[in-house]
């Protein structure tokens, strides 16, 4: 298990996914490291929560059932000034290909990670993006 990071504030995840068992395996995961969690199931939900809460994380599923994550992250980059040095990491459960994977980099993805996840890799990778985006938050 990873240890938990320390942080200025509380760092707040926006985990968009639609499969339960990913999101509380992802909770289980992101909770004990520090972070705070807010849900959404699909990306206009996660698009009407982004009007109301700015993350410092973004984990987005690669398939949405209302659009694809490219598409989610797209959105997400060309309208929220806000959240455009957020970083993005894309969850996938399948092997994408490399063209699949250039097109969700160029979309603004920082990472794609790939079920299953190893609890301590991911972690680590995601307290380094915040660290990161914190800092910057600060300067």
């Amino acid at each position: 298990m990873a240890e938990r990071a320390e942080f200025p504030r509380t760092p707040l995840v926006l985990v968009t996914i639609d499969q339960e068992w990913t999101v509380r395996s992802l909770e289980s995961i992101l909770n004990p490291a520090g972070y705070a969690v807010v849900k959404a199931r699909n990306g206009e939900q996660a698009i009407e929560l982004l009007k109301r809460v700015t993350p410092d994380l973004l984990l987005i599923d690669y398939e949405l059932p209302d659009m694809s994550g490219v598409a989610l992250a797209q959105r997400i980059r060309r309208r929220s000034i806000g959240l455009r040095e957020t970083p993005l990491v894309m969850l996938t459960m399948d092997a994408l290909s490399r063209e699949q994977r250039i097109t969700a980099l160029k979309a603004g993805a920082w990472q794609i990670v790939r079920a299953p996840f190893d609890q301590e890799e991911l972690t680590l990778k995601l307290n380094a993006f915040v660290r990161m985006k914190l800092r910057a938050d600060e300067a």
